[in-house]
């Protein structure tokens, strides 16, 4: 069996693997990326959020995503499930404000290889088609390790950001905590016959549109080149009470069920076979310890309504590359830098935690609808859907379950910046 030593090893090459790895390689550490997949692959989680393009920009990522032509995202638009009620927040009028007022929505394929790429560029030495087994933490020695392919990778430090498969967690005995349990998605790529910004009065091109219902909602996401990602999230208990057993005609069940999302699925064209995927959110009870550390979906997950995702991943794969520059540089340093990364990402988890709870009890969505009658509650809001959640001064992302339960029941018309 063959031995090399880095400063890091990251197991996985999505966003917040390539990110933690590229950023330490650009700093001067020797890096090193296993990926069990051959990129491009498919994922999914395609809509992001318009503070993931400040942390593009600062990694110098940010023009090799825009040249891929992926859709602009505006803002979101969310729609009751008969269309009688519609919402539309425009990251551009986010308080606090992004300084970008808009996102991207990516298929994952090339969006997760342009990022991998860039890291590779940036001196990574990336390893595809590689699982990663054995993962040890340093128990003493100078260096964690993990074997991948036949090879003993020795490093300071090992990143888990193989997402929620990840197995540090599970492997160390590290708790995990659940936000919610027993949902499914069932989703695929669609041509649709209309576009559904176009379908909903309010939205403009290139808007993620959701539709709610009271047990389920839906994404409509608009990709490049005519095509829409559609998914429904709804309870695992709900699966037994639509028609049919496959994948497919359990969606089209769902189609039927929710009427507004059954009229913007009119006379939509299959692109893709539809796939299913457990939905749950949970967060690790510890994110480092003895040379591991988690990042990305790895360290915690919430749900995909928001979509969060890639902004929680790359937030914290930038706040961890900074953390580990530090403890590399500086052993002495090592637990105050990582207990200070893991704090940063506590609480960008707990501005959001909020929005998704009060979302599936319902409270949430009487506000969002609500909110477009008082300037001030929607700015607000807006700035947490742009994923300005990462310390910010927002009384939403600071208390937000307060805020929510409180202003659900009150709102009322107000004018004002």
């Amino acid at each position: 069996m063959a031995d090399e030593t880095f400063d890091v090893v990251v197991i996985g090459g999505g966003p917040a693997g390539s990110m933690t790895a590229g950023l330490l390689a650009r700093a001067g550490r020797r890096v090193a990326v296993v990926e069990k997949e051959t990129f491009p692959r498919f994922h999914i989680g395609e809509s992001m959020l318009a503070h993931s393009l400040e942390v593009l920009e600062r990694a110098g990522a940010l023009d090799r995503v825009r040249a891929k032509g992926f859709t602009r995202k505006d803002g979101a638009v969310f729609v009751s499930h008969d269309g009688t009620r519609r919402a539309r927040f425009d990251f551009s009028e986010g308080d606090p404000a992004s300084r970008f007022p808009h996102a991207y929505q990516v298929d994952r394929a090339t969006f997760d290889a342009v990022l991998l790429d860039w890291a590779r560029d940036c001196g990574v030495d990336v390893r595809t088609g590689t699982e990663a087994s054995d993962l040890r933490r340093r128990g003493g020695a100078a260096t964690a390790s993990v074997l991948a392919a036949g090879t003993r990778f020795h490093a300071r430090f090992v990143v888990d950001a193989a997402g929620l498969e990840a197995s540090a967690a599970r492997l160390h005995g590290w708790s995990s905590d659940a936000f919610v349990r027993d949902r499914v998605g069932l989703f695929g790529h669609f041509r649709l016959a209309r576009p559904a910004a176009s379908s909903v009065d309010v939205a403009r091109p290139g808007d993620i549109v959701i539709v709610e219902d009271p047990t389920s909602w839906t994404w409509f996401i608009p990709l490049r080149d005519d095509i829409t990602s559609v998914g429904f999230v709804l309870p695992i208990a709900e699966l037994e009470t639509l028609d049919g057993t496959s994948p497919e005609e359990r969606f089209r069940s769902m189609a039927r069920r929710v009427p507004e999302a059954g009229r913007l699925l009119a006379g939509a064209e299959h692109r893709s076979p539809i796939r299913g995927i457990r939905s749950y959110g949970r967060a690790t009870g510890r994110m480092h310890g003895d040379g591991v550390v988690l990042t990305g979906d790895a360290g915690g997950f919430l749900d995909p309504v928001f979509s969060s995702g890639i902004c929680l991943a790359l937030g914290s794969a930038e706040r961890l590359a900074a953390a580990l520059d530090r403890a590399i540089g500086d052993a002495a340093a090592e637990t105050e830098a990582l207990d200070a990364y893991e704090a940063s990402v506590r609480r960008a988890f707990g501005a959001v935690q909020p929005f998704v709870d009060h979302w599936y009890r319902g409270t949430l969505k009487t506000l969002l609808f609500r909110s477009q009658d008082n300037e001030i509650v929607r700015r607000r809001v807006t700035s947490i859907l742009a994923g300005e959640f990462w310390d910010s001064p927002n009384p939403f992302a600071t208390e937000g379950d307060r805020w929510i339960r409180a202003l659900a029941a009150t709102v009322e018309p107000r004018a004002g910046a």
